[in-house]
């Protein structure tokens, strides 16, 4: 048996379509908006890419595994819930939309990525508060072409945050902010509250960050003697405009940790100060190579 689900409208529910049993269910021509769930599949079955393909929605993620799989049939309309469902291996996917929250990247081995282009694939975080659009607290992660956008966020708050991990890109986005204090970074490095004692091996490429107190910044945080320190950041190929300070390297924690970060082809233009090296001690100069 076959139950066919078509050309319905299905809209502001906890679950828009939920699917369990072992009947066969054919879903396409629907129009999900504004569900938490647009579908949730207890069955395992439902494929999650050809569901976006079939059907229309104003917000759709899933999970796909390390072979190229859909995991299930779910389809989220909160990137946040995606992530926090994602295991090990999983690429999250996003389809274009408007998803206004913040999202907390804590699975390693994670990629989050759009289907399109930038342009039409945008998280905007509207709060006040510290919080960026994006925190990323876990390794070997990688976020790639969405539009990030921190709106009314107080003067410590961020577009992206990268803390204490290893092996973590962020590339081809365009970060960006409006209303509220100028948030302090487009994009920071940080040294503290991740899964690791120290930043190793960031990359953060091909972005476009415009807007901020400091475009990005690389800046120690942990002020323990045993661990702490930013090892080797890759800042390349971005275009970096319109910010107070373009690219701002500081050893914030005024410790002996060990601050290096290389900075090569980028764009880096009408800023009021392109790029500073602070060292905010005598511990020794934080370290860049251009």
């Amino acid at each position: 048996n076959t139950t066919v689900i078509d050309n319905n409208r299905i809209s502001n529910g906890q679950t828009g379509l939920a699917v369990a049993g072992s009947s066969a269910v054919d879903i396409s021509s629907n129009q999900f908006t504004n569900n938490t769930y647009q579908t949730a599949d207890y069955t395992g079955e439902l494929n999650s890419s050809e569901l976006s393909d079939q059907n229309s929605y104003d917000r759709a993620t899933y999970i796909t595994n390390d072979a190229g799989e859909s995991v299930d049939g779910t389809v989220y309309a909160d990137i946040r819930l995606a992530v926090g469902s994602a295991s090990s291996g999983d690429t999250v996917l996003v389809e274009p939309g408007n998803y206004n929250e913040s999202v907390e990247i804590s699975t390693q081995n994670v990629t989050l990525t759009s289907t399109a282009e930038a342009a039409n694939t945008e998280i905007e975080y509207d709060g006040s508060g510290r919080a960026p659009t994006i925190n990323i607290v876990s390794s070997n992660v990688t976020v790639d072409g969405f539009t990030i956008e921190r709106i009314d966020g107080d003067a410590n708050s961020q577009g992206v945050a990268i803390r204490a991990t290893e092996d973590v890109t962020v590339e081809n986005n365009v970060i960006t902010q409006s209303g509220g204090a100028r948030p302090t970074q487009g994009i920071l490095v940080t040294d503290s509250g991740g899964d690791r004692p120290s930043t190793t091996d960031a990359t953060i490429g091909g972005n476009t960050i415009t807007g901020f107190g400091q475009g990005i910044a690389i800046s120690t945080q942990n002020t323990n003697d045993d661990e702490g320190g930013i090892v080797f950041t890759l800042i390349a190929e971005n275009t970096i405009r319109d910010n107070t300070i373009g690219i701002n390297v500081s050893d914030f924690a005024d410790t002996n940790h060990e601050l290096t970060a290389r900075d090569e082809r980028n764009d880096i233009s009408s800023n009021e100060h392109g790029l500073k090296v602070l060292d905010d001690g005598d511990a020794g100069p934080a370290g860049t190579e251009q």
